[in-house]
């Protein structure tokens, strides 16, 4: 992508359809992300297409990835029929969970710790290890604000289970001052219209940036629930180097 090629829409994200259609050229999608698209053949009989992977790893300033092919699309099969597909302008909306209606906000720092090499051995969230006792207890049905502090070198996606959330802006911070403190280096990034309205369940966490989401958190319909009762899911990286070696945490939803 990001050359002559088929027109791409992007019709849906983690948590189900976007609001309508958007066209892409490119697109960085990390692992656990997922991207429902259309691509428009028509008009496009007899070529070749490669859908091309340029993204380095570790993301965004590593090594260019090799092969860095992933995809050879022939148009050449002939129609069954006459296409009477359509893309509708409008898909499914998408209510906003707003900011006013968050109970509370919490910080998720990201660090890694690195050998002599420069290599990272050990990958945290707010310095806790995986059997560390639970630090994020939401209560059932609350909106919270999670803050995504990024102070490594590369990217996270991180992952939450059972709820979907979205992702209200990116900022960028001096990651020397901090935890001194949090010194802004420039404005709230809006995401783009892929990410918001979006119900998502993993989000990009950029090196030197704040990502911030909201989300509900809902039990699965038809838990019984008793007062207080704990219910434990995890949240993590989902780079499986990062949550294999302690960047995932558990979390309890409090009926």
């Amino acid at each position: 992508m990001g050359r002559p090629g088929p027109a791409v829409f992007q019709i849906g994200t983690d948590g189900g359809l976007l609001p309508s259609p958007v066209r892409l050229t490119d697109f960085v999608i990390s692992p656990a992300e997922r991207f429902d698209v259309v691509i428009d053949f028509a008009g496009l009989d007899g070529k070749f297409f490669v859908l091309n992977n340029d993204a380095p790893a570790p993301f965004p300033d590593g090594d260019d990835v090799v092969p860095p092919d992933v995809m050879l699309f022939k148009v050449t099969r002939p129609l069954s029929g006459p296409d009477t597909s359509s893309l509708p302008a409008q898909l499914a909306p998408v209510p906003l969970l707003e900011e006013p209606s968050a109970l509370q906000v919490r910080d998720l720092v990201l660090s890694e710790l690195d050998s002599d090499a420069d290599n990272p051995i050990i990958a945290l969230i707010n310095n806790a290890h995986w059997d560390d006792p639970v630090t994020e207890n939401p209560k059932a049905g609350s909106i919270e604000i999670w803050r995504l502090i990024n102070t490594t070198g590369d990217a996270h996606p991180i992952h939450v289970h059972v709820v979907q959330f979205q992702i209200l802006d990116r900022r960028p911070f001096d990651v020397d001052q901090y935890p001194q403190k949090l010194v802004n280096t420039g404005p709230p990034q809006q995401p783009p219209a892929h990410e918001r309205p979006a119900f998502k369940d993993t989000v990009q966490s950029l090196p030197g940036e704040v990502v911030r989401i909201i989300a509900k958190f809902d039990l699965p319909t038809g838990t019984p629930v008793s007062p207080g009762e704990k219910f434990t899911y995890v949240f993590h990286c989902h780079i499986l180097e990062h949550e294999e070696n302690q960047m995932m945490r558990p979390y309890d939803i409090i009926g």
